[in-house]
């Protein structure tokens, strides 16, 4: 009896699996290349592009035009469900736009071979997508000629090296499916690299550190710097991004900090974290987010974004803020890890003087006196606290405790 039902059991299964293998795909490719790719063009173009999905009694998207050169960097901001995945995923042709045209290079993604397009195009989305079999298997899914040498390359550029030389067999340990056996990070980075083990011309990156803590985001976003400037030739490169409160911090900071290089930062945050980014001092906003992107950036907001432009709509406002990262630092400091210890001693304790908060704070080895006769050098009392400071005493606060 036990094994009538499993016989019966086995053949809807396969029932199942044939009925998916039978179904034809509605995408059709050109089995050649019709022509070769114009190197003038631009890299990605969407014109008048509109989209519905099958059976949807609105458009996703309704007439977008734009274009992306090669080398810079864009980003699509907006709220959940306004259609930002849609969007990059025709650029993939994972859909066929209802109206209009999408081009790389010049040439109509429906001319180009499924080939192609996967030459072309590399994605990393919010879920990573692993399989079951070894890290060597994996990583040749990017490349399927990559050598051992060629791998542990890229896994030394992503600081992963480590972590597979700490597994059982290295490269041929096992990964269960979707790569369950690995934290949330390192399955990102393996991701990541994935998409960048072959010279691409686009990488899509959707919003591939949203299901992150902000520590492993912060990291990830390290790496993909470090990818973008190796892929980039070192060229300055535009970040675009609309960022949930708990990591905006961590992943500005950590851009700014690897010292990647950038142009400009534009991303989508809390009205009340662009505040504190453009604050100056004795203000209620002024702290060290304040003092650390202004040591690295001009901050000023684009644009305010109301709760009901968001669907659901949440209860605090948003706000797009561009930050223009400095070509030099406005200010010089001989020791720039100390200037942002003392930095965020003296907002620790936000209400203490700052000689209080430094002599308290952790990591610091100053004495009350020693803060108390650099603060008369400066000609500041000694009552003073750090929201009164502007970012140039702070660095030369920084200097003079430094000599």
């Amino acid at each position: 009896a036990s094994l009538i039902i499993t016989l019966n059991k086995a053949m809807a299964c396969a029932d199942r699996v044939a009925g998916v293998l039978d179904i034809r795909t509605t995408m059709h490719y050109p089995e050649t290349p019709s022509a070769k790719a114009d190197p003038s063009a631009n890299e990605v173009e969407f014109d008048k592009v509109s989209f519905t999905y099958a059976g949807a009694g609105a458009s996703s998207l309704s007439d977008i035009s734009f274009s992306v050169k090669k080398g810079q960097t864009v980003g699509i901001i907006g709220g959940t469900g306004c259609g930002k995945s849609t969007l990059v995923s025709l650029i993939s042709r994972f859909y066929d736009v209802t109206c209009g045209t999408v081009k790389l290079n010049g040439r109509n993604v429906k001319e180009l071979t499924n080939q192609e397009i996967h030459d072309k195009v590399g994605i990393v989305q919010q879920r990573s997508v692993l399989f079951k079999g070894s890290i060597r298997d994996n990583m040749k899914w990017g490349n399927e000629n990559a050598s051992d040498s060629e791998i542990w390359d890229a896994l030394k550029v992503a600081q992963a090296k480590e972590v597979v030389e700490g597994k059982d067999g290295q490269l041929d340990f096992m990964l269960e499916q979707n790569g369950k056996n690995l934290s949330g990070g390192q399955r990102q980075a393996i991701a990541l690299l994935m998409s960048t083990m072959t010279p691409i011309d686009f990488l899509i990156l959707d919003e591939h550190t949203a299901a992150l803590d902000p520590k492993t985001a912060e990291l990830i976003m390290k790496l993909t710097g470090k990818i973008v400037e190796e892929k980039n030739g070192g060229k300055p490169v535009k970040v675009v991004a609309n960022l949930p409160y708990y990591i905006t911090t961590p992943i500005i900071m950590g851009l700014f900090e690897s010292h990647v290089p950038i142009d400009s930062i534009t991303v989508m945050v809390q009205k009340e974290v662009a505040d504190r980014m453009q604050s100056g001092p004795g203000t209620k906003d002024y702290g060290a987010l304040s003092l650390a992107v202004q040591y690295y950036a001009e901050p000023y907001v684009v644009a305010n974004v109301p709760p009901n432009c968001f669907m659901p709509r949440p209860k605090v406002g948003s706000a797009v803020i561009c930050l223009t990262k400095y070509k030099d630092a406005p200010i010089k400091v001989t020791n720039e890890k100390l200037l942002f210890q003392l930095i965020r001693a003296s907002f620790n304790q936000r209400r203490k003087t700052l000689q209080n908060g430094i002599k308290n704070f952790g990591g610091l080895n100053f004495s009350k006196e020693q803060v108390a006769q650099a603060l008369e050098e400066m000609e500041l009392p000694a009552s003073v606290r750090g929201e009164a400071l502007t970012l140039e005493q702070f660095a030369q606060l920084s200097n003079i405790l430094d000599r």
